[in-house]
């Protein structure tokens, strides 16, 4: 008989410093935001969805790059701003994120050198999720003490 081996044997490599997470959440982020100007072609200015599209290439040609990383973030930022003020809370949730990772980015830069710098930066991006979220709560109760 051949020894079979150990399935339990713990992680190595990018599995285990968390590389392959870095790498799927930054393919995953370029992609949803490339889905997102394909199905809104008309509401952010040209020039804002070119510069998405090309961020979100290099996101996707380098996904562990923090610099690509923080362009998408920059990006997507400012075509959240660009659609304001008729924009779904799903993009104004795209461009706090985009803003947390863009500020995940430079703090796991300026304290750390590591090549998995997302693992670094997920307090910046835990922050700004529940901040975008008591900011859709405000507006919600805001919105039905008006009436409507």
């Amino acid at each position: 008989m051949s020894a079979a081996p150990d399935a339990a044997a713990a992680p190595t490599g990018l599995r285990a410093s968390g590389g392959d997470a870095v790498a799927l959440f930054s393919v995953m982020w370029a992609l949803a935001m490339v889905w997102h100007m394909v199905g809104n072609p008309t509401q952010a200015p040209p020039l804002v969805q070119v510069a998405i599209a090309v961020a979100a290439g290099l996101v996707v040609w380098r996904p562990r790059a923090p610099l690509a990383m923080a362009a998408l973030g920059v990006t997507v930022a400012v075509g959240a701003w660009s659609e304001a003020p008729v924009v779904g809370n799903h993009w104004v949730l795209a461009g706090m994120l985009g803003l947390g990772t863009v500020a995940g980015c430079a703090l796991a830069w300026l304290y750390t050198r590591e090549p998995h710098w997302l693992l670094r930066a997920r307090r910046a991006l835990q922050v700004t999720i529940v901040v975008a979220f008591v900011f859709f709560a405000v507006v919600i109760v805001e919105r039905l003490q008006a009436g409507g």
